[in-house]
């Protein structure tokens, strides 16, 4: 390295929240409106680098699955405190599948293995529920701080949130 490099300036860390609305333009462009992000009572979450570049491509894949596997109408991207770690939840109201089916080697589901070992590799687990028919729920919960959460059930951190109904666009 030389030492010029030394005084270079890093680039600016962006805030997770920034990063999650910047895939979903990317993604969508100008069908943004099919995709709701939520962020509600969560403090600006900035990841260290080896964490950013596994969390945004789950969230990448489960957004391309959702608006072209599933067909989806309304996809929504939430980000919120789950105990001591996040939770990124992508929900669909889209055709749904099997996912016991991927497990067992089904060419069409690769890309939930992979979403599963990005997962682990920041010590987080992936979580999907989902049926055919009824959409699709896929959940990402991690420890931005290190903590495992690989073989945890989910149920030591429950919390609720509330949200409001927003009337619907006449």
């Amino acid at each position: 390295r030389s030492i010029s490099s030394l005084t270079e300036t890093p680039a600016p860390v962006r805030a997770l929240q920034d990063q999650l609305a910047d895939l979903i333009e990317q993604i969508f462009g100008d069908d943004q409106h099919l995709v709701r992000l939520v962020t509600a009572g969560t403090e600006p979450v900035y990841l260290p680098p080896e964490q950013t570049t596994q969390v945004l491509p789950i969230a990448q894949e489960a957004l391309l699955n959702a608006s072209g596997h599933a067909r989806a109408k309304v996809i929504s991207l939430t980000l919120e405190q789950w105990g001591d770690g996040l939770r990124i939840i992508i929900e669909d109201d889209g055709v749904g599948f099997d996912p016991h089916k991927s497990r067992r080697g089904n060419r069409d589901h690769f890309g939930l293995s992979i979403m599963r070992a990005r997962a682990k590799r920041i010590g987080g687990r992936l979580d999907v529920d989902s049926q055919p028919g009824q959409g699709t729920k896929v959940s990402l919960i991690w420890d931005p701080d290190g903590g495992d959460h690989s073989s945890r059930t989910g149920l030591e951190g429950r919390q609720f949130m509330l949200y409001s109904q927003v009337p619907e666009a006449k």
